[in-house]
């Protein structure tokens, strides 16, 4: 899944966020129909508001840039916006079991999508040379509750002569409880490069 490609860097809704980590129904519902209200747009889905990192461009390669593109924070009110608006643009019915497949993400949870290339051409699983993540909370140093993989396709990018190259393309999302009472951390991991990430983030600015 390429993030240059794929998702549109746009402005989120200008509400006053804060993390609902155990939204209500109705909420869900919500957010849900703002997913389809942006899909009915055509104007890409809005992530801007929830990146922790981004290259200045994910259309080219750049040499010591490491091989994350982005990482965006996720929500379970931000997946269920997600849901409604990928069923949506896909012509599929926006259904409450369609939705929870799309936007699985238990109560108390946060997850953290990377968005990824490979050094060449042929290494498809590179995303198996991740190292581990963490989440640092105050002196807490919390591991992932659960990682999953999207899948990896090929994709084109521009390398540092201009000269078009083919990498593969996944996103790893790795997902933490989130403590009571938490509000600001660090992401740490390593990607398929040997580099290392440090994010801070603040669980008040989003919801």
């Amino acid at each position: 899944m390429r993030l240059g490609g794929g998702l549109a860097l746009a402005l989120l809704l200008g509400s006053t966020l804060a993390l609902v980590a155990t939204p209500t129904d109705a909420e869900r519902q919500a957010a849900v129909q703002q997913g389809e209200a942006l899909a009915g747009q055509h104007q890409g889905y809005p992530v801007r508001d929830y990146l922790l990192y981004s290259v200045p461009d994910a259309l080219s390669l750049t040499p010591g840039e490491g091989s994350v593109e982005a990482v965006q924070l996720a929500t379970p009110l931000e997946r269920a916006r997600w849901a409604g608006y990928f069923l949506t643009i896909q012509g599929k019915p926006v259904t409450p079991d369609a939705v929870q497949h799309i936007a699985d993400m238990p109560v108390d949870r946060v997850e953290f999508i990377v968005y990824a290339h490979s050094n060449g051409p042929k290494d498809q699983d590179f995303l198996k040379a991740f190292g581990p993540a963490t989440m640092l909370i105050g002196e807490q140093v919390l591991p992932t509750s659960a990682v999953k993989m999207s899948g990896a396709s090929l994709d084109n990018y521009r390398d540092a002569d201009g000269q078009v190259v083919f990498r593969w393309t996944d996103a790893i999302t790795y997902r933490f409880r989130v403590p009571e009472g938490a509000t600001t951390g660090h992401l740490r991991f390593t990607d398929a490069t040997g580099k290392k990430y440090d994010l801070p983030f603040d669980l008040s600015r989003y919801r």
